[in-house]
């Protein structure tokens, strides 16, 4: 009938203008539930405070939470936690990318090392054979001087008579051999001093790889404990976020509908900035 007449109001919420940006912001009478709050965000402008390691309501009444304010505030905590985690989770990658390439390397030094112990003591065998075959032959043929000397010693019957010639051949044939052999004996030699040069790399490596494999170690373990540290901070942030979210989230938010037939009818006469305002409503 266009008579306008004013329907008392209880609010939860009191709408008030903020003083510089003219944004409406929302001022609720409930607090945040202490109990589920972080102790990093355990506030008095909660109306919180950390008793040993948990968070508590205060003795003394909290102010309402603002929580335009607050709802801002947490959601931009969420995404510095957020990005921090990310970042470092990249960095960590990277650090574990970078500790798998030095390692690589280390482990490449070992082989190569390894591979040139191998040879040289495949070398130091061959030589060592090819000396004691050589050996073997020089006693054959100063068994065989010695056989020939008895037997052109003799007077009955006659050593033949190309027992000088048939002699110095051998000798000579030994002569030749020991040459051979001291020849040989020099490889020997040469073989075993970079078997051991080879031996001593190896064994160098073999350190570096140990030095490396306990380092990457013990910075895969300090990567890990600041991953889990960033992982707490940001399930920290989400806890806070929640605890704020659940304060400041209507109880039961009207249907679509009823928020178009509501904006229709409702004019809003006068905003008072204390804990509740008075709308005039169409009947």
């Amino acid at each position: 009938s266009g008579t306008m007449r004013v329907l008392p109001f209880i609010l939860v919420a009191a709408v008030a203008f903020a003083p510089v940006s003219g944004l409406r912001t929302l001022v609720l009478d409930t607090n945040v539930d202490c109990k589920v709050l972080p102790v990093a965000f355990c506030t008095a402008d909660l109306g919180c405070e950390v008793d040993k390691t948990s968070c508590v309501p205060t003795r003394n009444p909290a102010p309402p939470i603002n929580c335009t304010e607050m709802i801002a505030k947490t959601g931009g905590v969420v995404t510095v936690a957020s990005k921090t985690y990310i970042t470092n989770l990249k960095a960590s990658k990277d650090l574990q990318e970078g500790l798998q390439k030095n390692t690589s390397k280390f482990f490449d030094v070992l082989g190569t090392s390894s591979q040139k112990y191998d040879n040289a003591l495949k070398s130091y065998n061959d030589s060592m054979v090819k000396f004691l075959s050589m050996e073997a032959k020089l006693e054959l043929l100063e068994a065989q001087l010695k056989t020939l000397e008895d037997t052109c010693s003799t007077t009955d019957p006659p050593p033949p008579i190309t027992c000088p010639t048939d002699i110095q051949k051998i000798k000579t044939s030994i002569a030749a051999q020991n040459a051979s052999i001291s020849k040989q004996w020099i490889d020997i030699t040469t073989a075993h001093s970079l078997m051991d040069l080879s031996a001593g790399a190896v064994k160098d490596a073999e350190a570096g790889v140990e030095a490396q494999i306990a380092d990457s170690s013990a910075q895969l373990v300090a990567m890990q404990r600041n991953i889990a540290g960033f992982l707490k901070d940001k399930d920290d942030a989400l806890a806070f976020w929640r605890a704020v979210d659940d304060a400041c989230a209507p109880t039961a938010p009207p249907t679509p509908s009823r928020v178009g037939a509501a904006k229709s009818r409702l004019h809003t006469k006068k905003l008072v900035s204390n804990r509740a305002s008075v709308p005039i409503v169409e009947c």
